[in-house]
């Protein structure tokens, strides 16, 4: 074998001499499995150099220089080194680690929801719409009666003062501001959120 080079499992550590063309691929360790990046051993600091193995006991073939084992396009995780399902994945679908937001995924245990954690959950919005139904029936039954019982009642002061353009205005822009701000509530409550919050079981 001309100018060996010796590599080791980046796993057990076993040592084996390799051509130097194979620095750099990714071979695999007949000792544990495991796949490894060919790579020049670095000299240990003190203490005398370990045996390198240049045989293969398993096989019983002598002096068997290492080869690529295989070449692929397709990235792998960065949290385990296991191949994604494509180029394009983002998700590994081994570990649940998400390579573009660098977290992981987890399952979450959520209590189920029953029918009067839906009303709960309703509540505030049924009680908005009633509010806004009354509001404008007031609103209507204001334009409608206060001029007739002002008109009966000319030297009273209060339908007098329920009549003025003044107080009309006032009751206007507070019953509409009312209903809109109430209806709005309703509407996102039964629409947009019809679902009460997931609560996650926290297990001990």
């Amino acid at each position: 074998m001309a100018n060996p080079i010796v590599i080791s499992c980046s796993k057990c550590s076993k040592e084996y001499k390799v051509e130097e063309k194979i620095l750099g691929a990714m071979v695999k360790c007949k000792g544990c499995g495991d796949s490894f990046v060919a790579a020049v051993k670095k000299p240990p600091q003190s203490g005398p150099s370990p045996k390198v193995q240049e045989d293969d006991e398993e096989d019983g073939k002598v002096g068997k220089a290492y080869t690529i084992v295989s070449e692929t396009e397709t990235p792998k995780c960065a949290n385990c080194a296991k191949e994604l399902l494509n180029a394009k994945a983002i998700i590994c679908v081994h570990c649940g680690f998400n390579s573009r937001t660098r977290t992981w995924n987890r399952t979450k245990k959520l209590v189920d929801k029953t029918a009067g954690d839906y009303f709960l959950w309703h509540l505030p919005a049924i009680i908005s719409s009633v509010v806004v139904v009354v509001g404008l029936v007031l609103l209507v039954v204001y334009f409608w009666k206060v001029p007739g019982w002002a008109d009966a009642n000319p030297n009273d002061t209060l339908p007098w003062l329920l009549n003025t353009l003044f107080f009309k205005i006032y009751m206007t822009v507070m019953v509409l501001y009312l209903v809109w701000s109430l209806g709005i509530y309703a509407f996102m409550r039964f629409v947009y959120f019809p679902h009460p919050p997931e609560e996650e079981i926290i297990e001990k």
